[in-house]
């Protein structure tokens, strides 16, 4: 009898303080996305106002964790971590994490986010993507190592220089070390104007983002995984959380 009522007070403890989700992202910033590490203000960054969201709908208790984008991905092959945020759709990335699919196919609804990459060069230097091939060039593209934009270029046949940090990558450009770099829309504007540099009129590609969960955390309760996809699409979709995004977009930094 006693062990059912401390069983019973386990049960009703677990749900007062929500379910565990532990959440990987890097620790540099990305405006708006996530502040840098150790950087504390008001703006927290809006995958975190999203998870606080979440957090009062589905009765959730999220950690984070701060680590380079790989070791991200290992850590959730691995089940230390529940989900990774972001990772934009590649094949191979299937064996670290599952993606949102629907009746076969994936799930664009149930993204936590889209953006473009774009290609950052020097000023004067000649324009080379016309939107479905490049132009030949003298030189290479650099790109962070493990984004799914080195995966493209090289596909396209893309002499390409991998990086461990977007700021080395643009470094490498305004020191001529490099012809462009390839990057995400949010560090190309944090960046381009450090460096002096211009961004192509034509994205090179166009992604939806999703939160990976992993594979151990989908086998334990595919239902509920299911619905931490339904319930982020949700709220990315409300007016509430479009309120907080206006809020950072309309002040342009952190």
């Amino acid at each position: 009898m006693k062990f059912k009522i401390l069983l019973f007070m386990f049960f009703l403890s677990s749900q007062a303080f929500g379910k565990s989700f532990t959440v990987c992202m890097e620790p540099k910033g990305v405006f708006p996305l996530y502040q840098e590490k150790g950087k504390k203000g008001k703006l927290p960054g809006l995958y975190l106002e999203m998870l606080k969201f979440m957090e009062k709908k589905i009765n959730l208790r999220t950690k984070i964790k701060r680590r380079p984008f790989k070791r991200c991905l290992s850590s959730l092959k691995a089940g230390r971590v529940d989900a990774v945020a972001s990772a934009s759709y590649k094949e191979f990335r299937k064996e670290f994490g599952v993606y949102p699919f629907f009746r076969g196919k994936l799930h664009s609804r149930w993204r936590i986010s889209a953006s473009s990459y774009y290609l950052y060069s020097r000023k004067r230097a000649p324009k080379v993507w016309d939107g479905k091939k490049f132009k030949r060039f003298n030189g290479s593209i650099a790109a962070v190592r493990g984004y799914s934009i080195v995966s493209d270029l090289k596909d396209l046949k893309v002499p390409t220089r991998e990086v461990n940090k977007i700021e080395q990558a643009f470094q490498m450009v305004s020191k001529n070390r490099v012809f462009g770099v390839a990057a995400h829309e949010n560090d190309g504007h944090r960046l381009m104007k450090k460096h002096n540099l211009k961004q192509s009129k034509i994205p090179l590609a166009k992604k939806d983002y999703f939160l990976l969960l992993s594979h151990q955390f989908v086998k334990r309760d595919k239902n509920f995984a299911e619905k931490v996809w339904k319930t982020m699409a949700e709220i990315r979709e409300s007016k509430s959380f479009q309120k907080v995004k206006d809020g950072y977009l309309m002040k342009g930094k952190w």
